[in-house]
């Protein structure tokens, strides 16, 4: 577009622009833009696309003339640009391996890109993602003048792409979940972000319409009423797999939320000390106005150094290469170095190095630099220290490393990569206490004080045990249960299990909880007394049925077979809900079947008057005092009378425990607060100086105990439970290092 200024000064124009990077990256698609660009007004530029396997015929010479009607046809059509997608494919490093046939083309298009001088206006632009691959002599400047790394997004670069794919939809995602998006994609392509989108459309189409799949004709989509969710994209991310995660593992990670209180302080200091000893422009494009050039005589570098369970290996150095995620990285390892068996280890260190060198500005990343150093020979050690001190500090490049011992305790040839004096060794500590309070807190006073979450309905087939009478359509009925004296269910209780109207909505089939007069009973009933009262299911079946089976069992038995009993309390039904509530009397007894038919009849319409008038004035008690009485346990020996009369009590006073509503059953929690603290506290002391790893084993058998009290209501004894398994961690450590882990 400038040729006047190259003739002022006699210079040649570049002709080729080299573009690599890994897939996905947008490649093609800038090449396309780009020549979309350069046509503007009456300036008009040719775009010539060919793959490299384009070219290619079957016959002798063939491929060389379609190569010199390419570029014939893009000088008379000038201005052009000739686009080769997949370069390795046409041009690949002559060898042995390689025929006569693929030299000869590379040749031809070595001599027809020397022929391209500044009289003619043609681009040559090449994309690959396999840059070694590429003969070396097309990479010189005459031909590839320019080469045009394309990274990974960055996190601001994926909310961008995220918004331009969602720009269309009527109704749009919230911006937090945007970004919250982008932040869990980390190595995700642009590629990987629009497979993203569109799977997540296609969950929440499985979700709205779960039988699209399994019906033969075509399911009547209602688009106005489709709505893609939080927890669609979730879905889609657990299906999809990056593309950049399948050919290796990516060391960027950000900080995992359930070790962020121990280390996010060191994190923070790291960057702080990486800032102020390397204040490049490179590593910090935010701070790049007030950072400028800065002229250094070694090029970046920073050493975590620590005990081995400190946990910067596996989580605060990637978490640090997580913040420099806009540079690429590059991995030496044991896996890398012996990655091939017929390359020698300083071969593949080589590699490895000139691999940093071609993706500048980037991150040289060495995990537990120790562990290698002493796997391999003294020339792979002094291959690597004579490439490493080449580094000067005209490199954009950082040298990050992570060692699992003390700086001191590092061979001199490393030591001098890293000079302490100059603030580029980190020494990694343990959490302090704040930081161990932090890190415990949400187990010892969160979960082991929450509730227990509402059964889970099963998807188990159910049995219809109704007679021809039972309806599917309507809110479900209703049935009063409470524990007896032996720790069954009686009928005539205070206590009831009450399924909600807007659990109705969710069923629309419901659960038939009292069958009508004139149902029949099952002649294959068992006759066994189990304590449980029946709950009776539709004809077509409800998944809900197994929920209140289970919620009934718990209430007569308890959980996991010794803990406490749900506590029940009931509620009172919402004014101006039309219908009243039926119930019957059902006798759990050992009577034959015909018996317990035939005064089954008898039993229902003598005691339909006694159960309404009931119902009648529970409503009536309910809605003036508004009181909420004491639960009801198994053992209880008081009589139905007692608790009615107890319950009219108003402004009784309500135990200190956490309650809460589950599925329209309110629980109450029987946990010892103030042991709870004092053992925080403990578990804070005990835990002085002892590593990062160390802590998490105890956090995972201490959150084990909660979790097998979590389905209790009773957790009286979850508090010396706990003391336990730290007494056992005590006993195990007493004459260990700090720096070694057990296994409470």
């Amino acid at each position: 577009m400038y040729k006047e200024l190259y003739a002022r000064f006699h210079m040649k124009p570049p002709r080729g622009v080299l573009f690599y990077g890994p897939p996905g990256t947008g490649k093609t698609l800038v090449a396309g833009a780009l020549a979309s660009e350069c046509s503007q007004g009456e300036r008009r530029v040719s775009f010539f696309s060919r793959k490299g396997a384009d070219c290619y015929s079957k016959y002798v010479g063939e491929s060389e003339q379609r190569l010199r009607a390419l570029f014939e046809e893009a000088r008379i059509m000038q201005p052009s640009i000739i686009f080769f997608d997949e370069m390795d494919g046409l041009a690949p490093t002559r060898s042995s391996r390689h025929d006569i046939v693929h030299a000869s083309v590379v040749s031809t298009l070595l001599a027809l890109m020397d022929g391209l001088d500044s009289a003619h206006d043609v681009i040559v632009i090449g994309a690959t993602n396999r840059i070694d691959a590429i003969d070396p002599a097309l990479r010189r400047p005459g031909r590839f003048d320019k080469e045009l790394f394309f990274p990974l997004p960055s996190h601001q670069a994926r909310v961008d792409i995220l918004r331009v794919h969602l720009r269309h939809w009527r109704r749009r995602p919230p911006d937090s979940l945007v970004q919250q998006l982008a932040a869990n994609t980390v190595g995700y392509c642009g590629s990987d972000l629009q497979a993203l989108c569109t799977e997540a459309v296609l969950c929440g189409l499985r979700r709205a319409y779960p039988d699209i799949y399994s019906c033969n004709n075509k399911v009547k989509i209602n688009l106005s009423t489709l709505m893609i969710e939080e927890r669609d994209f979730q879905a889609a991310r657990g299906r999809l797999v990056a593309a950049s995660q399948r050919v290796l593992c990516s060391p960027v990670q950000r900080l995992p939320p359930q070790v962020r209180p121990l280390l996010q302080g060191q994190l923070d200091r790291a960057q702080e000390q990486l800032r102020q000893a390397h204040p490049r422009a490179f590593l910090f494009p935010q701070l790049a106005s007030r950072l400028g050039e800065v002229e250094a005589g070694r090029c970046p570098a920073l050493l975590m150094a620590g005990e081995a369970l400190h946990g910067h290996t596996p989580y605060l150095a990637p978490a640090l290469l997580h913040h420099l995620e806009h540079l690429p990285v590059t991995v030496i390892d044991i896996a890398s170095l012996f990655e091939h068996s017929a390359r020698a280890t300083e071969e593949a260190c080589i590699h490895r190095m000139r691999q940093a060198r071609q993706h500048l500005p980037g991150v040289l990343y060495l995990p537990d630099l120790t562990s290698w150093w002493d796997l391999v020979d003294e020339a792979t050690r002094a291959v690597f220290l004579t490439l490493a001190g080449r580094l000067d500090g005209s490199t954009p490049l950082l040298l990050l490393a992570t060692a699992h011992t003390q700086y001191r305790d590092l061979p001199s040839g490393l030591r001098q990569l890293w000079g302490e004096s100059r603030g580029e060794v980190f020494v990694t500590a343990p959490p302090t206490a704040e930081e161990r309070e932090a890190y415990f807190k949400p187990l010892l006073l969160g979960r082991a004080l929450a509730p227990p979450p509402p059964p889970a309905p099963a998807s188990a087939p159910a049995s219809s045990t109704g007679g021809s009478g039972s309806s599917s359509s309507g809110p479900p009925r209703r049935q009063r249960t409470s524990p007896d004296r032996d720790g069954g269910l009686s009928d005539n209780s205070s206590s009831s299990v009450r399924l909600s109207e807007s659990d109705s909505d969710h069923h629309p089939q419901g659960v038939a909880l009292d069958q009508d007069a004139d149902d029949e009973m099952d002649p294959n009933e068992d006759d066994t007394d189990d304590g449980v009262a029946d709950v009776r299911e539709d004809d077509d079946g409800d998944p809900l049925r197994e929920c209140v089976s289970r919620l009934l069992s718990n209430m007569a038995g308890g959980v996991h077979g010794g803990g406490g009993p749900y506590f029940l309390r009931s509620r009172s039904r919402r004014a101006g809900s039309g219908g009243r509530s039926r119930s019957r009397s059902r006798g759990r007894t050992s009577r034959p079947t015909s018996v317990r038919t035939a005064r089954s009849r008898g039993l229902r319409a003598a005691s339909r008057g006694s159960h309404r008038s009931r119902s009648r004035s529970r409503r009536g008690r309910s809605e003036n005092s508004r009181d909420r009485p004491s639960p009801c346990q198994a053992n209880d020996s008081r009589r139905p009378e007692e608790e009615n009369a107890g319950k009219q009590t108003s402004g009784e006073a309500r135990p200190e425990d956490e309650e809460e509503v589950v599925d329209g059953v309110e629980l109450e929690v029987h946990v010892d607060r103030a042991g709870l603290g004092n053992l925080l506290r403990r578990v804070v002391r005990v835990m002085a100086d002892r590593p990062v790893r160390a802590l998490e084993m105890l956090h995972a058998s201490l959150a084990g105990v909660v979790a097998k009290y979590a389905m209790l209501t009773d957790r009286r004894d979850l508090v010396q439970a706990l003391d336990s398994v730290v007494d056992a961690y005590q006993q195990q450590n007493q004459t260990r290092s700090p720096s070694t882990p057990s296994t409470p």
